[in-house]
């Protein structure tokens, strides 16, 4: 049977009654939570033990299989070497890397803190649809995404018996996408904009190739040294989705400004 057990402790703001346990796989001692009332306390107790003795109050099993209590961020703090690794490989760019990253650092300081098992469904899809509505549909399935990422390690981990998160869908991205193109004096306001003193010598290349290319933020910052062939005269972009390369005639204007000279770097 799982060790789980109360300690009450008293402070300037009366007593609370605080919950540990011992880490199944290490051995190691845990805190868990705090209570003020003692049979807040106890119910936990109970919840816990069951949870890491059956995963789901079906009956015990072994030690080397039972459930092992983790918080999101320790399961996250395992998920990140999968996604570096998968860098290394060469199946994920270092820019969809970094922007996993992101939306991860979003997600823990929600979740962070909190045991892997007590992740609902229905808080998440509430979670999902607020931030749908909140940020854009792109973005609100990024952080699902990376929540559904640590649900599937936890479950590898056997942090969890089951993923709670699997039958969330995604919110659809087609229907909220930005159609509008900037006219030509928008455009032209754009590039003046960007030659304004103040503005790094990179961000005035980057808007005359999103404006003649329609590249992206993610093709931009994947672009290497490579990818320009001003001999050729040419461009190249490395879509990350799908992995579709667009190879095009670079303008001379465009060229000079990405590499001062027009010539090719020797």
């Amino acid at each position: 049977m799982a060790s789980v057990w109360i300690v009450p402790r008293d402070g300037a703001r009366g007593r609370k009654y605080l919950v540990y346990y011992t880490d199944p796989v290490t051995g190691k001692n845990k805190y868990h939570k705090a209570f003020p009332r003692k049979k807040d306390a106890q119910d936990e107790e109970h919840r816990l033990r069951a949870y890491i003795d059956t995963g789901r109050n079906d009956g015990l099993r072994p030690a080397r299989e039972r459930t092992r209590p983790m918080s999101v961020r320790e399961v996250a703090g395992l998920l990140v070497p999968d996604w570096e690794a998968r860098m290394v490989k060469g199946k994920m760019s270092k820019a969809t890397l970094d922007g996993y990253k992101v939306f991860l650092e979003s997600v823990l300081q929600v979740y962070g803190d909190r045991l892997v098992m007590d992740i609902r469904k229905d808080e998440v899809d509430a979670y999902h649809a607020g931030m749908t509505e909140k940020k854009s549909p792109a973005s609100a399935n990024r952080r699902l995404f990376v929540l559904k990422q640590i649900c599937k390690k936890a479950v590898a981990l056997k942090a969890l018996s089951e993923d709670p998160l699997k039958d969330i869908g995604f919110a659809d991205e087609e229907k909220h996408q930005r159609n509008r193109h900037l006219d030509p004096e928008e455009a032209d306001r754009l590039v003046r904009a960007a030659k304004a003193p103040g503005f790094r010598n990179y961000v005035l290349p980057m808007v005359l190739l999103s404006l003649d290319f329609g590249a992206s933020r993610q093709e931009l910052l994947d672009m290497v040294w490579g990818s320009l062939d001003l001999v050729a005269g040419t461009i190249t972009f490395k879509r990350t989705k799908n992995r579709v390369n667009r190879t095009m005639t670079l303008p001379l204007a465009a060229g000079r400004l990405c590499w001062p000279g027009g010539s090719a770097r020797r």
